[in-house]
């Protein structure tokens, strides 16, 4: 029997959240078919158009009329780019509820936590996208009405890029083990893929590549988004006078990371950022601030983790990585060898339905992990040493174990 799953976003700016969105619908096992509900702006539609392009089907929604577009369905799986998001999908929906909040609890305001308390009481289950967000979210739900199954923790996965067309073969040999340093007159390009906002911490990153270009004149800058911080951004790289290239929204990002010798992204906070699982996959070496996800993502061992907000500390781990190819090839194969362990869309896929399916069974307090062990392994070898904790139970409140 096929059942019907509507993932639907009330987002302002799904980013993303909506390509996150368009990954699992594709990815769900058989016996589940997707509809993919997005706002009527212009990026619901652009996501929707895309939808439509890769055959699943998706439709917009206008002026908050849900109700046509949660209809018919057997599951609800809201999307939330933030606590607050999301809250009149879960009010409108007719059938059961799960939610996966893409960031960790952020909510200071009595009043948001009362109304997200009020809605969670109306969740069947909530997924968490990384471990540190679950620790996050687990406190805060262990003092409302919470959802009937215990809160599940579901890392992010995508589809393998390099199932696309090859890479740039000259950027190929430049990543390839024992290429060696490129020509000196070379430029080197660090590629950040972010919208421009305060948590992504352009301004961090504009700093850092002030002190760098003293020692690394080639370095160029690839900035790939928009957003409100933009302009303050663009005024501060002239002002530094730097190598910076602002290219707005684009839909080859594959082939910019084909072509880039870093990934670097400074955000204060995140969930499990997409732009880092598609570097990794990508075999483009990153540096990225020591924060949640994006460390569960790199592993702890990581070589270019640094502290949010430390500009020195990010141009000494830009300059560093752009001095030592040979580390960067090695990285980029151990980063590459994590994405097909851990964060394959088809893993991602089969733990969700899992969620799905026992929402469905309508189970109490259910031990889903240990149900049938043999799902951690499928696709994607062992569970790296962060997961493997015995002991644990997830009917437990107080479970600090979070599996992927």
């Amino acid at each position: 029997m096929t059942r019907t799953v509507v993932l639907a976003t009330d987002s302002p700016a799904p980013s993303g959240v909506g390509r996150h969105m368009l990954t699992l619908a594709a990815a769900l096992p058989d016996g589940w078919r997707a509809r993919l509900a997005f706002p009527r702006h212009v990026e619901g539609r652009a996501l929707a158009a895309e939808a439509m392009a890769r055959g699943l089907e998706a439709l917009t929604v206008p002026d908050g009329d849900w109700r046509p577009a949660l209809s018919d369905a057997d599951l609800i799986h809201v999307h939330a780019g933030i606590g607050w998001e999301g809250h009149g999908l879960v009010a409108m929906a007719g059938a059961p509820v799960v939610r996966t909040e893409h960031l960790p609890w952020l909510i200071t305001c009595a009043r948001q936590r009362a109304d997200y308390a009020r809605m969670v009481a109306r969740t069947d289950a909530v997924i968490a996208v990384s471990r540190a967000s679950a620790e996050s979210w687990r406190p805060v739900l262990a003092t409302m009405p919470r959802p009937r199954l215990p809160l599940a923790c579901i890392p992010n996965g995508i589809a393998d890029p390099l199932a696309a067309p090859a890479l740039s073969p000259v950027r190929n040999i430049l990543r390839g083990s024992g290429g060696g340093k490129p020509p000196v007159a070379a430029p080197q390009i660090i590629l950040c893929v972010a919208r421009f906002t305060p948590q992504k911490n352009h301004r961090t990153l504009i700093a850092a590549m002030a002190r760098l270009k003293h020692t690394h004149p080639q370095a160029r800058l690839q900035l790939v988004g928009t957003g409100p911080e933009e302009d303050r951004i663009r005024a501060r790289a002239a002002r530094h006078r730097l190598a910076v290239e602002f290219m707005g929204i684009r839909d080859d990002v594959p082939a910019l990371m084909a072509e880039a010798d870093l990934l670097v992204l400074p955000s204060a906070f995140e969930g499990l950022p997409l732009v880092v699982l598609e570097a990794m996959a990508a075999r483009l070496p990153v540096i990225a601030t020591n924060i949640g996800g994006v460390t569960e993502a790199l592993g702890d061992d990581h070589p270019w983790l640094v502290s949010p907000g430390d500009a020195r500390a990010l141009a000494i781990a830009l300059g560093r990585a752009l001095d030592a190819p040979d580390a960067r090839a090695s990285l980029a194969a151990t980063q590459r060898a994590r994405f097909e362990a851990f964060h394959t869309a088809t893993r991602m896929g089969e733990d969700t339905a899992r969620i799905y399916a026992a929402v469905l069974r309508g189970q109490q307090r259910t031990n889903l992990n240990e149900q049938d062990p043999a799902w951690l392994h499928r696709r994607g070898g062992h569970r790296p040493p962060a997961f493997r904790r015995s002991g644990t139970d997830a009917r437990r409140p107080d479970r600090r174990d979070c599996r992927p």
